[in-house]
């Protein structure tokens, strides 16, 4: 899987955007304040490839070896760290999180809901690249919540495997700057 596709995966888990696409008779919502969140997300991942397949056939054999073996010493990504804001309103907290807003790309499928916690398994399609999974988030308090997600992406040739985790605190009922669009 190329990096790009890589950083979008990773980025559409981090922010964690609720949707609208799954309708569940028994869905409960998070017991949490809407406003401005701070999360804090830390990912790793297996598999990684260095480059899209597309630029590495590009390269002279020996650029790709020197690619392969740079990201060979890293162990692909390895884990990161993130800090991000987001804002989340009423109407989001009313619908089962999920890892992205491609509501068109994902079928997903809420596995457990209650005010403090949720389960949802997804599956989803972009372009030659496929992804599994399983997400959960934990409500501690109105004001806190802790949660993860395992899942596997993969292409024709390639695999990645990646485990997420996340703590997330409330700041403001005021989201300011970060309302959404």
């Amino acid at each position: 899987m190329g990096q790009m596709t890589t950083n979008k995966l990773t980025l559409a888990i981090a922010l964690l955007l609720p949707l609208a696409c799954l309708a569940a008779d028994d869905f409960k919502p998070l017991d949490i304040k809407p406003g401005l969140w701070e999360t804090t997300i830390t990912t790793q991942a297996k598999g990684i490839q260095p480059a899209p397949p597309e630029m590495m056939a590009k390269l002279t054999p020996e650029q790709r070896a020197q690619i392969e073996a740079a990201a060979k010493a890293k162990g692909g990504v390895g884990q990161q760290t993130r800090v991000m804001k987001s804002c989340l309103t009423a109407d989001d907290l009313k619908k089962p999180f999920s890892l992205s807003d491609d509501a068109h790309a994902c079928t997903r499928a809420v596995i457990s809901s209650s005010g403090t916690k949720q389960e949802v398994h997804f599956e989803c399609t972009k372009g030659p690249v496929s992804s599994s999974g399983e997400i959960h988030v934990e409500a501690l308090s109105p004001e806190s919540t802790k949660g993860g997600s395992q899942y596997t992406s993969r292409d024709s040739t390639h695999r990645m495997d990646a485990k997420v985790t996340f703590t997330a605190r409330f700041l403001s009922a005021d989201c300011g700057l970060f309302t959404k669009k």
